[in-house]
């Protein structure tokens, strides 16, 4: 199934909600709580800020800061802030600190235990204490309370240039902590070769295990994706080739894919790729609970910015991604499954802009889901896109 670029002019009953355009403000990114307040946070003049909306986004109280000190952060569409919410009151928050040389960097974390309003001073998660590329942070908080954190990390690049040997992109690591974030267990390899700039996706599966899913490097330089399941032990999974495009690239296209996982155990995934059987472009597919592919995969877009974001619920699967990115404007596309991802509506336009703006995410709350999109001319906005 093919979804063309011409759209009706109806919307997916989206209402749109305006925030003052911030200066200085960058990535936000926004998670809803159990009473559908919106937590979010963002990058502004060298610091985590942390605030919340009542009415979905119309209003913000004022903010709080998470950084003491001002840090230079790494703050892009692939590498944003991330913000999680505990089971006990408490406020999670992960962002990459740069480093002083290029592509280098350390993943920095922080917790509320009084529902956001103050913040402990903010940790390094990576354990090696090298200046090397620790970033692409993910942030994940179990529903026993476990935190989860996954990163790209560059220490084991840097051992086999020294040691004079062949290594391809960098290694997945990661973390988690089962004492609401006092301590965090050493860190660990989760697999070599992984694209070294590329967001990492995460979901709960309905077994309650987290999917983490990539841009890998495999044999032959092939930069498909890979997926994991790690148990809130921290027992992980082997790991599961997600995508077969065979796009040989020698280099990062800096467009890592997005994930949702079924209460039917199926695994839901957007990705771009640069060549594959249908050439180059956005696609959607699905896995089953054992990895197979389900059905024909969907082509979203041609576009090279798609950078969708894809969300589930029953048997309704909702697809964002962007059209026409440039500096002269975008506009924010969605399209909608009702029988579970085996086929789509026509894609709608949901929100646009006259100038630069983010990538887009999906964002659900008990009383529908919402599109966070951040955009020069008119900020960040949360668009109710279904109830």
């Amino acid at each position: 199934m093919i979804l063309g670029v011409v759209f009706s002019a109806v919307l997916l009953a989206a209402t749109h909600q305006h925030a003052t355009p911030q200066k200085g403000m960058r990535t936000p990114t926004v998670v809803f709580d159990a009473k559908a307040q919106a937590w979010r946070v963002w990058i502004d003049d060298d610091h985590v800020l942390v605030s919340t909306s009542a009415d979905r986004g119309k209003s913000w109280r004022a903010a709080t800061r998470v950084t003491r000190e001002p840090e230079k952060i790494d703050a892009n569409g692939e590498s944003r802030p991330k913000i999680a919410l505990g089971t006990k009151n408490e406020v999670y928050v992960t962002w990459t600190r740069s480093g002083t040389k290029p592509y280098t960097g350390d993943v920095r974390f922080a917790r509320s235990l009084d529902g956001g309003k103050t913040f402990e001073a903010p940790r390094t998660i990576n354990d090696d204490g090298v200046e090397t590329g620790h970033r692409f942070d993910a942030l994940a908080v179990a529903a026993d309370g476990a935190v989860h954190i996954a990163w790209i990390d560059k220490r084991d690049l840097d051992r086999a240039k020294a040691a004079k040997q062949a290594y391809e992109g960098a290694a997945l690591y990661y973390t988690l902590s089962r004492d609401r974030g006092a301590t965090f267990a050493k860190n660990r390899k989760i697999k070599d070769n992984v694209c070294e700039c590329c967001r990492v996706a995460t979901a709960f599966d309905a077994g309650g295990k987290l999917l983490f899913v990539w841009r890998d490097v495999m044999s032959g330089s092939i930069r498909d994706h890979a997926l994991v399941r790690v148990s809130s032990n921290g027992s992980v999974e082997k790991v599961q080739r997600a995508t077969a495009d065979d796009w040989k690239i020698n280099g990062c296209p800096h467009h890592g894919p997005a994930v949702a996982a079924g209460a039917d155990g199926v695994t839901h995934m957007a990705w771009f790729t640069g060549a594959g059987p249908e050439g180059a472009g956005t696609f959607y597919g699905r896995l089953s609970a054992d990895g197979r592919p389900l059905g024909k995969r969907v082509r979203l877009t041609s576009t090279v910015n798609g950078h969708a974001a894809v969300h589930v619920r029953g048997s309704h699967v909702t697809v964002v991604w962007k059209e026409n990115a440039s500096e002269s404007g975008s506009s924010i596309v969605a399209a909608v499954s009702k029988d579970g991802g085996a086929t789509f509506g026509p894609p709608r336009p949901v929100a646009a802009t006259s100038g630069l703006s983010d990538h887009p995410l999906l964002v659900a709350a008990h009383d529908g889901l919402y599109l966070s999109w951040f955009a020069a001319a008119e900020g960040h906005r949360l668009v109710r896109l279904e109830s």
